[in-house]
């Protein structure tokens, strides 16, 4: 007998348990309700953390990621053609290729557009808890689902081989067949108080994916398969680790400091609303009349002395003075693994361009291994994805997997060519300080612009810089044409001249 989704579901709950717990402790530190607990609703009033150091990193972050991996208007991949393919044809049909693959590629970038806030829920939701499901279903808006939303059972080598997805429906959004279908009471559809619970199996055996839903054990719709490279359902990670079904998020890692921070943020917030409230003391027996003392005006006189009043004081500066020292010290080590900019900068007078960006460069390398791991089971299936459907839509060309491929070109790639690029830049500039301007004779210019064409991502750089023998040959060209016409006047006098001369003769 082939096991239900809800045994299946309840059997894969177990892994997951420990990792839904400790992702629910990141999101009520930085974003509540992004992994919600048992029995919260959209009813259910959050409790909301003492900081918000949490939440703004967690949005920082994900706006950077998503600059990275998606820049606007650029495409994030580009298709790489096999070298035998290319291999004696004329420059100008490889060139007419690649201008269509070309064309391809920006028109896939304008479509993810569309999907753009969708992905940038999906990288707080990696920041937060570290994994989620995406779904790109064709003809229809893509779906994100939430740790809390599914389990999921992985293979040793870290490929996704069953995943279970638990969804509370209105049964009144369902078809009415379907409630027929599941033993669904007709009067509750009606209703519209509560909620069923369909769940979906997505499997992956044999290069296909397949998947199906039931509602209460009984299998509604039809089953669909395509091959699973190019799977509507994607199931992403922020770090993997190994042998684990599910991956660690970066709030996760921080935790510790967030929760001491979080706590110092709720000793100084109680300590500041004790000390804003203002108590006079009166001396018993004084002199001093409160009532005359409390119907005073500016200005007016009362008799009293002032040593009969005083005001009530909370004296704690001193023990606070160090907690606001640990708290600088956690909102600067937080703000630095959120790669917010105040943190990049040192706190002093003079502060270069180069030592910002170069302290920006090594915080972004420490994401260097995140961007492989989202590179390869997001970016690329994602990528997959999009080209199939563009090709079932007719807006891509159906080609040969094996000589034509894409290839992620952001994230770690562009990492690797910016490190390239600064490279090249010290070099030259320290060239420049020691030999001065002279110092440029000694590269070759249009290789260098080659580089740098390559390392900022631009297509088909040969096109658009010439080379040194090209740069020759209009230099003498344009020495040419002003010698032509700094000589023009004095040939226009000899040719008068002798006009003159012949005239003279006849």
């Amino acid at each position: 007998m082939s096991r239900t989704a809800k045994s299946r579901w309840a059997r894969l709950q177990s892994p997951r348990s420990a990792v839904l717990e400790k992702a629910r402790e990141a999101s009520d530190l930085t974003i509540p309700g992004l992994i919600p607990r048992d029995g919260q609703s959209d009813a259910t009033i959050l409790q909301q953390p003492y900081q918000s150091l949490g939440a703004r990193g967690v949005n920082n972050l994900s706006s950077k990621l998503m600059l990275a991996l998606f820049p606007p208007g650029s495409p994030f991949f580009r298709y790489h053609i096999d070298d035998r393919l290319t291999a004696g044809q004329p420059k100008n049909a490889v060139n007419r290729i690649r201008s269509l693959l070309a064309g391809t590629e920006v028109r896939a970038a304008l479509l993810a557009e569309t999907s753009r806030p969708v992905l940038w829920q999906l990288m707080c939701h990696l920041l937060v808890a570290g994994n989620v499901v995406y779904y790109a279903p064709r003809g229809e808006p893509s779906r994100l689902f939430g740790l809390h939303q599914f389990v999921v059972r992985r293979s040793p080598s870290g490929k996704v081989a069953e995943l279970v997805i638990k969804e509370e429906v209105f049964p009144e959004s369902l078809d009415p067949e379907v409630l027929v279908k599941a033993n669904v009471n007709p009067d509750k559809a009606k209703a519209g108080e509560s909620t069923v619970e369909v769940y979906t199996v997505i499997e992956w055996s044999g290069g296909k994916c397949r998947w199906w839903q039931e509602l209460n054990d009984v299998r509604i719709g039809d089953e669909s398969s395509v091959p699973e490279d190019v799977s509507p359902w994607i199931v992403a990670r922020w770090k993997a680790r190994p042998g684990k079904h599910y991956g660690e998020s970066h709030v996760m890692e921080l935790l510790g400091d967030l929760m001491t921070y979080e706590a110092l943020c709720k000793a100084v917030t109680e300590f500041a609303e004790v000390a804003s409230k203002v108590i006079f003391l009166d001396k018993p027996n004084s002199q001093t009349d409160i009532n005359e003392l409390r119907r005073a005006r500016t200005g007016d006189f009362v008799q009293g002395q002032l040593a009969d009043i005083d005001v009530l004081q909370l004296k704690k500066y001193a023990d606070f003075q160090v907690v606001d020292a640990v708290m600088q010290r956690l909102e600067q080590r937080l703000a630095a693994a959120f790669l917010l900019q105040s943190a990049t900068i040192r706190d002093a007078e003079r502060v270069t361009a180069e030592e910002i960006r170069a302290v920006a460069q090594e915080l972004e390398d420490a994401l260097g291994g995140v961007y492989t791991v989202l590179a390869s089971e997001f970016q690329l299936p994602f990528t997959r994805r999009l080209l199939h459907v563009m090709q079932l839509d007719g807006e891509a060309p159906r080609l040969n997997d094996k000589a034509v491929q894409p290839v992620i070109v952001t994230g770690f790639e562009a990492l690797g060519r910016a490190h390239s690029n600064n490279r090249m830049r010290a070099l030259i500039g320290d060239a420049r300080n020691i030999l001065g301007d002279a110092a440029l004779q000694y590269f070759d210019v249009s290789t260098v612009l080659s580089r740098l064409a390559v390392g900022y991502g631009v297509e088909n750089p040969e096109e658009i810089i010439l080379s040194a023998e090209d740069v020759a040959q209009n230099q003498q060209q344009q020495q040419m044409a002003s010698a032509l016409q700094a000589a023009g006047p004095q040939i226009a006098k000899s040719v008068l001249e002798a006009g003159l001369k012949d005239e003279k003769a006849e």
